[in-house]
């Protein structure tokens, strides 16, 4: 539901900012604590059913009251952040951008603790994946905070925000399925299989993709090319091996998958004039959709990984 969201805000996104910039902010203020109260009141309501009867419904009022979280705050930012006097739409939408960016580091965490509950009380596997999601990207927000990964002053014109991004992604990924490892093989693995896809896409197939991004050439600098490239291959090779010896065909297929990633970049990295390098990346990719189809579709598999 990600681009129809997109599609939608970008449409009435603008109307939306007049209107409210017409309104009276008591009005506004009104509509913050209602929509804090629907909020709640969906959330609460969604632990009142009987879980065994009205499950999925239980489960998709729950999301939907720790969702509507989100507009809320939002609105929040909009109304306790300050007021730009900007005529323009578009400096307007940029300024409530920058309110919102800054105040993710208190957002998302509140936003993972919301979806985490609701996940936990009716074991549902969407809300469980989207606190995951909001896990990574708090961890991911406060890397930022802290300015991780740094480097010298006389490197940083040179630096790549591309690079720390994924750095960062790298480094949150890499913590989150050590994490999730550990929390498989405890007596905690019942409660929290609600997390196992989120733990699959976010620990190590957003790792391998963040090492595969770590060694393309808009990344990073020049005279650490080669040694990015040897950073990227040993973590999807040693993915696959591991994913072979403890059974686990998700994690395999991840590091094969991020393998033919890797070489694809490769193949975008050098000259239109290097046949022999295009030849050898279209044959790995028609051989990996056309004659692998099963490695791919095991990709979101946690067993024997997580679970």
């Amino acid at each position: 539901f990600g681009a129809p969201a997109v599609i939608i805000v970008t449409i009435t996104g603008p109307a939306v900012l007049r209107w409210a910039r017409r309104t009276p902010r008591w009005a506004l203020q009104l509509l913050e604590l209602a929509g804090y109260f629907a909020s709640l009141a969906l959330s609460v309501q969604s632990c009142r059913y009987d879980t065994v009867e009205y499950s999925d419904f239980a489960a998709q009022l729950g999301l939907m009251g720790a969702a509507a979280f989100g507009p809320c705050w939002l609105l929040s930012v909009a109304l306790h952040g300050g007021r730009t006097d900007a005529s323009d739409t578009m400096e307007i939408v940029l300024y409530y951008i920058d309110l919102v960016v800054d105040t993710l580091w208190l957002s998302l965490p509140l936003f993972t603790v919301i979806l985490a509950s609701m996940a936990l009380v009716h074991q549902d596997q969407v809300t469980g994946t989207l606190a995951t999601a909001s896990l990574h990207g708090s961890a991911s927000a406060g890397l930022a905070m802290l300015n991780w990964p740094r480097d010298a002053e006389e490197e940083k014109a040179e630096d790549s925000v591309l690079r720390r991004v994924a750095f960062r992604w790298a480094a949150v990924s890499l913590s989150l399925m050590t994490i999730s490892l550990a929390l498989g093989r405890s007596a905690f693995a019942g409660p929290l299989k609600p997390f196992l896809q989120g733990a699959v896409w976010c620990g190590h197939v957003a790792f391998l993709g963040s090492a595969v991004l770590i060694a393309s050439k808009w990344a990073q600098r020049e005279h650490t090319y080669y040694i990015s490239q040897v950073l990227a291959v040993a973590p999807c090779c040693v993915a696959f091996f591991l994913g072979r010896l403890w059974d686990a065909p998700g994690l395999s297929s991840a590091g094969y998958s991020a393998l033919v990633l890797w070489l694809l970049t490769k193949e975008f990295e050098v000259s239109w004039a290097n046949r022999a390098s295009k030849l050898i990346g279209t044959y790995g990719t028609i051989r990996y959709l056309l004659w692998d189809p099963d490695l791919l579709m095991a990709v979101p598999e946690s067993r024997n990984l997580y679970s």
